[in-house]
């Protein structure tokens, strides 16, 4: 196991001269050496560096494949999620809001509250207007229609009001509109931007609306964006995320 681990080279250190990613990879080796049937891992990699943290996640997921250990691991850590995880429980005052596949949670959140927790950033309250074939017609705020076609056989003529979700990477930015297959586009104002990481976060208001999305530097330099300038954003019906409303949810957040 030590080998596994590749620790099998600090045998005879003492443990107080261990860094914080060789204590980590230590105690996983002591927790999967009596061979476990379920293994708990709180924040494991809180304590370790970034560079340490990616090496740890992946040594760590091939050795729990390996042995086909069952891992409950919690986490604040997307990147957690997003690299080991092959089902994800978003958790609330010790109950358990939403369970399900990475793609379920992230790209379909049951609520307001776990939509905001996974980063969807642009949830609305909306109200059905009528329907085209397989698309729901949404309004939001007033005077601003969006399709979907999401679930659309489960709502009906007298469950109207819903809660509207848009992941920030969905959303496509444009200086010109343009004719593809997206059915919804709308006209904006960049009200703000700021870098995050390697990204550039805009917020665009349409209407009295405000929509979240993300761009590389190198698109927002070339698309020009700068406060007060308007611009076109565009998303897939498909891409809006419809979730049962409720009186005490946000209109928006």
């Amino acid at each position: 196991m030590a080998e596994k681990l590749k620790i099998d080279h600090l045998l005879k250190r003492n443990i107080k001269t261990l860094s914080g990613g060789e204590m980590q990879r230590t105690a996983i080796a002591r927790s999967l050496i009596v061979e476990p049937k379920l293994l708990l891992m709180d924040e494991p990699f809180s304590a370790v560096d970034v560079n340490t943290h990616a090496y740890l996640t992946t040594l760590i997921k091939n050795v729990i494949e390996e042995y086909q250990t069952t891992c409950i691991h919690v986490t604040h850590n997307f990147n957690d999620v997003y690299n080991l995880a092959e089902q994800v429980a978003v958790m609330k005052d010790g109950k358990i809001l939403q369970q399900g596949t990475l793609h379920d949670v992230f790209s379909r959140p049951s609520d307001d509250f776990v939509a905001n927790f996974v980063g969807v950033h642009n949830v609305f309250k909306g109200q059905i207007v009528g329907h085209d074939k397989s698309l729901l017609k949404i309004r939001i705020n007033h005077d601003i229609i969006i399709h979907s076609s999401d679930a659309f056989e489960q709502y009906s003529s007298d469950k109207t009001d819903v809660m509207v979700a848009i992941r920030p990477e969905n959303i496509i930015f444009s200086n010109e509109p343009f004719i593809s297959s997206v059915r919804n586009q709308l006209k904006g104002v960049v009200k703000d931007l700021f870098e995050v990481g390697h990204t550039v976060w805009i917020e665009v208001q349409v209407g009295g609306v405000t929509f979240r999305g993300v761009l590389t530097p190198n698109s927002c330099e070339s698309l020009g964006i700068q406060r007060e300038k308007e611009i076109y954003l565009s998303f897939k019906s498909l891409n809006v995320n419809l979730m049962e409303y409720h009186n005490d949810a946000y209109s928006s957040i």
